[in-house]
């Protein structure tokens, strides 16, 4: 097993880049599958089939083992399949967190006392950016945000929602000085600073904030999902099922309030 393991990996960077993104996913997508498989053992179907069994039916980690162990069934040349498996797990299904409102957001900001790590907490809520990509990141024309992927030539724009807060928040300048060996451990330590200055929420709920603010001001999913980085379907699937009865209500209301409104026809 440990063999096949070593050959899918050199096959895997042989066909990517290999940089912080793509070190990221084989770490947190693939390794944490294949550590689960004996490694002294010989790669067959059954050894594959009763490890995907193992895990916790409909779940998000049940369908990462099917999609991993399918992947490297392919590559070794066996013939399976492991979709009867695979469950019922979809992102809607997630129950949303408890998010903050702005008014929260704002005031634990102030709490902060360091101004560079102020500055991180700003570029994360004003900008909706992963934690580790507040190191990633740049003002090549502010108020737009340019985010790097880790390649050579990627990269997005991200916009401010809210534009004041990027005005008025300081988030140009220093930044903390965190090191890492890929995404995964710098954004970590980015959620041990939350910790430690006793914020009541993890940096990606800030991101989710963002997410939801953005459907607020009504941008078009497809602007939206481009500049989170991710696909449309992504985020149809885990931010529309975020929006709440109040949120609902909240833009009803704004859509009315339009001076350009449809408005019904005259008897």
């Amino acid at each position: 097993m440990a063999d096949w393991v070593e050959k899918f990996e050199r096959d895997y960077f042989t066909r990517r880049e290999r940089n912080p993104q793509s070190e990221t996913t084989w770490k947190d997508d693939y390794l944490k599958v294949f550590k689960r498989l004996a490694q002294d053992q010989a790669l067959t179907v059954e050894m594959l089939t009763q490890a995907i069994a193992a895990t916790s039916p409909d779940t998000r980690n049940r369908k990462r083992f099917v999609f991993v162990c399918t992947k490297l069934a392919e590559f070794a040349g066996l013939e399976s399949n492991f979709a009867s498996l695979r469950g019922r797990y979809n992102p809607k299904q997630v129950q949303p967190r408890d998010l903050p409102s702005d008014e929260v957001i704002t005031a634990q900001r102030d709490r902060i006392p360091n101004p560079v790590w102020k500055r991180a907490y700003g570029l994360i809520a004003t900008y909706g950016i992963r934690p580790h990509e507040v190191f990633k990141s740049s003002f090549e024309r502010f108020p737009v945000l340019t985010v790097h992927d880790g390649t050579k030539t990627g990269y997005w724009l991200v916009y401010p929602y809210y534009p004041e807060w990027s005005e008025d928040w300081d988030l140009v300048g220093e930044l903390p000085k965190v090191s890492g060996k890929n995404n995964s451990s710098i954004g970590n330590r980015v959620t041990h600073a939350f910790a430690r200055y006793d914020l009541s929420f993890a940096p990606y709920d800030l991101r989710h904030c963002w997410a939801v603010r953005t459907i607020r001001f009504g941008l078009p999913d497809t602007l939206a999902a481009r500049q989170m980085g991710h696909s449309v379907a992504v985020h149809t699937e885990i931010y529309h099922a975020w929006i709440t009865a109040d949120e609902q209500e909240r833009m009803y209301q704004m859509l009315m309030q339009r001076g350009d409104r449809p408005k019904p026809p005259m008897m």
